[in-house]
């Protein structure tokens, strides 16, 4: 039985592979390994506000109109996240997908072993841990662009499951449009600005399973980042967890029945020279009940070059960001573990 070793390499392999589940139950013990204890500049050190504010709650079943255009801009002013209510997709499926992602992470572990590939983490499909030290594992599958044959390690079980993530992709893929084009509205930009600037836009699903941790203290289900992409919609349960920062205060983002939670990414604040903010998140672990979330994720191709729109750059100003091509600012975020400051200085500090 292969084992997770004692240096942080050879956790860190193991993690990659298996995940925090199964290399608890190897490890036999009771007390966090040092791998996943975090820093304590990483740490949940300030609990977070609980009733003073919420992100706002935008409505997809008002008709197009400036009121909905404002709101949308001013969530994405102030927050870089919203619910999403009335959003089109059934409630039967979001019911149906929560299931399954549940029963997935509940499968004996050789069985999510089934769906890597020889390319590992790089593969259309992978489960594993993850690249950082979270309390966490993860499913991810790529979508756009796919073959019929990636889908060959899409995976069978539970029941359904397949053919379930097919409808994901298709539900999200259509609602993605439908909010881009809202923000681009918002902006003053044309409806279809965003999702040109996406060049051939790539799509993906991770999903997320935040197991109960031995110390909340200690840990983190995913530290503290910003989405380097252009858009982010998040299927929550019901336990809790996610939480987002505005200022200097962190807001918990409360599980809200049959919704999603949108959130904008590094692209969108490049694109909008800093009118609108791509917000640092974070997952804070509990003792006591498993976390599942399903993200998905729309980014633009690796060669399309992103900069602000110039009609968004006032005359007699430089725009806030340069051009830069988004597998080279892609590559400069995972390299600085999910702080894209090394790429864009002012990225981070245009939000203070």
């Amino acid at each position: 039985m292969e084992l997770p070793g004692n240096t942080h390499a050879e956790m860190r392999r193991f993690h990659r592979k298996h995940g925090v589940t199964e290399l608890m139950m190897r490890l036999n013990t009771h007390e966090v390994p040092e791998y996943y204890v975090k820093p304590v500049s990483e740490r949940r050190i300030v609990e977070a506000d609980e009733d003073l504010e919420q992100i706002p709650c935008i409505n997809l079943q008002a008709p197009m109109s400036e009121d909905l255009l404002t709101a949308v801009a001013r969530a994405c002013t102030e927050w870089g996240f919203f619910y999403l209510i009335n959003h089109g997709v059934p409630v039967s499926h979001l019911q149906d997908m929560q299931r399954c992602t549940r029963e997935f992470f509940s499968l004996p572990h050789q069985e999510k072993l089934k769906i890597n590939t020889p390319a590992g983490n790089a593969g259309p499909v992978h489960f594993g841990g993850g690249g950082n030290r979270d309390w966490r594992e993860v499913l991810r599958i790529h979508f756009a662009p796919i073959s019929e044959s990636d889908k060959d390690y899409w995976p069978s079980k539970p029941v359904g499951f397949r053919s379930l993530l097919e409808e994901h992709e298709n539900h999200l893929q259509r609602l993605s449009v439908n909010i881009l084009s809202i923000i681009s509205l918002s902006l003053g930009l044309n409806e279809d600005f965003l999702i040109e600037a996406c060049g051939e836009a790539k799509s993906s699903i991770t999903v997320n399973h935040a197991p109960p941790s031995l110390d909340p203290s200690l840990t983190m289900g995913h530290r503290t980042h910003s989405d380097p992409n252009m858009l982010t919609i998040i299927l929550q349960d019901d336990v809790g967890g996610l939480q987002v920062q505005k200022g200097n205060r962190w807001f918990n983002v409360r599980p809200m029945e049959n919704s999603f939670v949108v959130n904008i990414g590094d692209q969108v604040q490049i694109l909008s020279n800093a009118k609108y903010k791509s917000c640092l998140h974070r997952v804070v672990n509990n003792n006591h009940s498993p976390r599942t979330s399903t993200a998905f994720f729309i980014a633009p191709s690796r060669n399309t070059t992103i900069g602000p729109a110039p009609v968004l750059v006032d005359e007699n100003e430089s725009p806030v960001y340069p051009n830069m091509v988004y597998g080279d600012y892609l590559d400069d975020f995972y390299e600085q573990a999910h702080c894209p400051d090394s790429s864009y200085p002012e990225l981070r500090e245009t939000e203070n």
